[in-house]
């Protein structure tokens, strides 16, 4: 199916080449209304065409979901019309730049970096088609076999499964019921929350507990010994102590070449937690991207303590006595599982944010859909 000009909106050809030489010249012309009627002035044409045509003399691509966004309300306004032909299929306008024939039915030998590229197109399209599904039933009973067509003539990319998401938000707002609207923006939002999720680092934890000996006229071991302790985590944290092991073990090598190095310094420490777990015991751990560096950088952190409680000032203790009186029993702990970050949980606020905005959204604006049917 394609779209034509309703015959009361007349466009010269003169006019339609001040259109199209106005929109190419002026960057910030990007309106997907105005950009679609400068296209169907040259002719009749369906959505895919729409979009090279608009891409080739505006230099501007618009997604699936912002063109049929356009489309929606150019012909709910009766600016445009669709263009059928009789006894053809509704798709009948819909040419695909690659026919099916071109890559899968030769007999060409194909490379692993191509099969790798066609079920990631593949696996893309199958995710777009899902979101389609959150357009109000509406839109889709009058769009989705072309809509879907267009799918099938272009090569999607991330930024097209948002469009797409971000016009199934657009439609429900506008012509969804409320129940509708919101649990899609649920949905929507959930399914956001969920890709943002998947772009963080799993982060693993490697710990250990260092056990303080109790002497009997001590009543509180840990305090007994926190100045002790507290100048030996000073210094076994210091940036020259921190910088030794970061380049020790191979860490943060990209923050190193991107950033200045207290940034990178800045981020270890924060990385590693020093918690009290009872009167006699205490917790120091380390998070990081790699499970294996993770453990051996906490069996680093806790070499250069008890090197800092040995060697340090000891005050009135004598450092024999320092080193009998804290006890490591194990070995830093291998990291199973990540610690971080919780996609359940991160999904979970997506979702409630999504239900809040959904209500908000279809309450404050609910604009008409006449003949949408």
């Amino acid at each position: 199916m394609g779209f034509t000009r309703q015959p009361g909106i007349l466009l010269t050809r003169r006019r339609y080449y001040v259109i199209r030489y106005y929109v190419s010249r002026n960057k910030t012309m990007s309106d997907p209304i105005l950009l679609v009627l400068a296209s169907l002035a040259d002719g009749d044409k369906h959505g895919y065409a729409m979009m090279e045509d608009i891409h080739r003399f505006a230099n501007i691509r618009l997604g699936p979901g912002t063109l049929y966004g356009a489309i929606t309300r150019l012909e709910q306004r009766g600016w445009i019309r669709p263009l059928k032909i009789a006894g053809s299929p509704a798709t009948l306008l819909h040419h695909s730049r690659r026919p099916a024939a071109s890559r899968r039915a030769t007999s060409e030998p194909r490379s692993g970096c191509q099969d790798r590229a066609d079920q990631a197109e593949a696996g893309m399209k199958r995710v777009i088609r899902f979101v389609v599904g959150l357009y109000p039933a509406r839109w889709r009973r009058r769009y989705g076999v072309e809509f879907d067509a267009l799918l099938g003539d272009i090569i999607p990319r991330w930024r097209d499964l948002f469009d797409v998401l971000k016009g199934a938000l657009e439609m429900q707002i506008r012509i969804g019921t409320l129940g509708k609207s919101v649990a899609v923006f649920g949905v929507a939002c959930a399914l956001l929350a969920g890709a943002v999720s998947l772009t963080l680092s799993d982060m693993y934890r490697s710990l250990v507990l260092i056990h303080v000996q109790k002497a009997e006229v001590q009543t509180s071991t840990l305090v007994a010994y926190r100045s002790e302790l507290t100048h030996a985590v000073d210094r076994a944290l210091s940036q020259e102590s921190l910088l030794s092991i970061m380049e020790r073990e191979h860490l943060y090598e990209r923050e190193r070449v991107n950033k200045p190095m207290d940034d990178a310094i800045n981020k270890m420490r924060q990385n590693i937690r020093i918690v009290v777990k009872s009167a006699d015991t205490f917790e120091v751990s380390f998070d990081y991207t790699d499970a294996v560096r993770a453990q051996q950088t906490t069996r680093d952190l806790i070499a250069k303590l008890m090197y800092e409680l040995v060697h340090g000032p000891a005050g009135d203790l004598t450092h024999d006595y320092l080193l009998q009186t804290f006890e490591i029993r194990d070995e830093p702990t291998m990291p199973q599982r990540p610690v971080s970050p919780n996609r359940t949980v991160i999904t979970s606020f997506g979702l409630g944010v999504g239900i809040l905005l959904g209500a908000v959204a279809a309450w404050v604006r609910r604009p008409t859909a006449e003949g949408l049917v």
